[in-house]
């Protein structure tokens, strides 16, 4: 939750690595398994955001072609919107569009954009269904009419339920192939979570997951 995210930001302050940029600070906490969180401190030093990130073996190559300040962003807080693999070497050109927040996007205020740069995605996700075979995937209602198990919908920039505008959010329904898994406990919290190597349309990503959810 939101809430254990702050309260865990506080405890792990002091361990911290302070990166900083023209509007303020951030404050990297990283686990070692691979989870970090972001801090975020204004110009005068207020806690005023944090952000969790995970990284390990994800592998994405983007077209980035605008950074976007939502209303809800603290001031050290902004999305990308990217094309995947870009083609032709253009970066307005590709696969399809989604968006991504960044956690450390304001060190860098004058990104010239569109360019192209690899990107690590992490995804922390919210429902997850596991089939054991290809088989299994086609016969469930999810599958169904899906040649292709590897897919990526940008659901963050639908359009809203009135239909007069397009959402700016970071969300996404991820499926492919796993291509490896682990149980990693947090050092910090010593509680544990699944990672999952996902191959899906556009590169790989890391998953985080609830035991829950499994």
């Amino acid at each position: 939750s939101v809430e254990d995210i702050e309260a865990l930001a506080l405890e792990v302050i002091d361990q911290t690595r302070t990166f900083n940029c023209p509007k303020g600070r951030y404050l990297r906490w990283a686990s070692g398994e691979g989870a970090e969180l972001w801090l975020q401190m204004d110009e005068a030093y207020n806690l005023i955001g944090v952000t969790p990130f995970f990284q390990k073996k994800s592998v994405m190559n983007v077209g980035i072609t605008r950074v976007i300040h939502r209303k809800e962003d603290t001031v050290l807080e902004r999305a990308i919107r990217c094309w995947v693999t870009p083609k032709h070497n253009n970066p307005q050109l590709g696969a399809f569009e989604f968006l991504c927040d960044v956690v450390d996007i304001g060190r860098y205020p004058n990104l010239d954009v569109p360019f192209i740069s690899p990107l690590r995605l992490a995804a922390f996700t919210y429902n997850v269904d596991v089939f054991p075979s290809l088989e299994a995937f086609h016969e469930s209602d999810i599958g169904k009419g899906k040649p292709n198990p590897a897919s990526f919908v940008p659901s963050g920039l639908m359009k809203t339920s009135e239909g007069s505008s397009t959402l700016q959010e970071s969300y996404a329904e991820i499926s492919g192939h796993v291509i490896e898994t682990e149980v990693l406990q947090n050092s910090h919290s010593n509680r544990e979570y699944h990672w999952i190597l996902v191959r899906t349309d556009g590169g790989i990503v890391d998953m985080v997951c609830d035991p829950t959810l499994v």
